[in-house]
């Protein structure tokens, strides 16, 4: 479960730096 929350995370994390 905690691979899932991580992976979202980084996903997210990631297409919101290439908002910016």
């Amino acid at each position: 479960v905690w691979d899932l929350l991580i992976s979202l995370l980084r996903f997210t994390s990631r297409k919101w730096l290439q908002q910016r």
